[in-house]
C-alpha cells in the first residue's frame, strides 16, 4: 500500500512538473511586449535611468496591457511581464526620491532598492522568455 502511495505521488510530481514546463509559441503582439520590456532593462543596464526610460516604460505597460485584453495569451509571460513592471514601478519612485534632498542612510536604501528592483526585473523577463518557444 505504501508502496503504492509512493509511485502515485511520484507520477502526479512529474505530470504536473511536466505541465508546468509545457512552453508556447507566443503571439505578435507578446513578441512585441518582451521586446518592449527588454528595451526598458537595457536603458536601466546601460544608462542608469534616464529620460528614455520613462518612455521606454510607458510603451511596455501599454504593450502588457493589450496582451491582457486578449483571450489567448500565456499566463506564465503575462505574470513574468507584471513581476517585471512592478520592478520597474519602484525604480522610477525610487528615482523621483533620490531626485530630493535626502540623508545618506536613505539614499544608500534607494540605491539597493534600485539596484535589487533591476536584478528583479531581469530574472522576471528570463522566466517570461522561458515560458515562450522562440
Amino acid at each position: 500500500m505504501r508502496r503504492i502511495d509512493i509511485i502515485a505521488g511520484v507520477v502526479c510530481s512529474v505530470f504536473i512538473l511536466l505541465l508546468g514546463c509545457s512552453r508556447h509559441t507566443p503571439s505578435e503582439e507578446e513578441q512585441k511586449a518582451l521586446v518592449a520590456f527588454k528595451a526598458v532593462q537595457q536603458s536601466l543596464e546601460s544608462e542608469g535611468a534616464s529620460v528614455a526610460f520613462n518612455q521606454l516604460l510607458d510603451q511596455a505597460e501599454a504593450k502588457l496591457s493589450s496582451i491582457k485584453q486578449t483571450r489567448k495569451n500565456i499566463p506564465c509571460l503575462v505574470n513574468s511581464l507584471d513581476r517585471c513592471l512592478a520592478s520597474y514601478r519602484i525604480i522610477d519612485k525610487a528615482l523621483k526620491t533620490k531626485q530630493e534632498k535626502l540623508d545618506e542612510k536613505r539614499k544608500q536604501d534607494l540605491e539597493m532598492a534600485m539596484t535589487f528592483s533591476t536584478a528583479f526585473s531581469a530574472l522576471n523577463i528570463q522566466q517570461a522568455m522561458d515560458c515562450c518557444r522562440e
